[in-house]
C-alpha cells in the first residue's frame, strides 16, 4: 500500500489518467524547408505536429537569415 492512498485502485486510475493526458498533448517539431520528402510523414505518423522554417535562400544560394 502506498502511503497517503487508502485505495490502491484509485491510485492506479489516477496514474493512468496522467499518462493519457501526456499522450494527448500535441507535440510540435520544426523541420527545415526544403527537407526530405519522407520527414513530414514520418513525424506526423509519430503523432507530432509538423511546422516548417526556412533556412535556404535560393536567390542568394545561401542561408536565409530572415527566415
Amino acid at each position: 500500500m502506498v502511503e497517503g492512498y487508502k485505495d490502491e485502485k484509485k491510485m492506479v486510475n489516477e496514474a493512468d489518467g496522467a499518462a493519457v493526458d501526456r499522450r494527448r498533448m500535441k507535440r510540435t517539431i520544426y523541420i527545415p524547408r526544403p527537407t526530405w520528402g519522407n520527414h513530414p510523414k514520418v513525424f506526423s505518423i509519430a503523432g507530432l505536429a509538423v511546422e516548417y522554417y526556412r533556412y535556404y535562400e535560393p536567390n542568394t544560394r545561401g542561408l536565409d537569415f530572415q527566415g
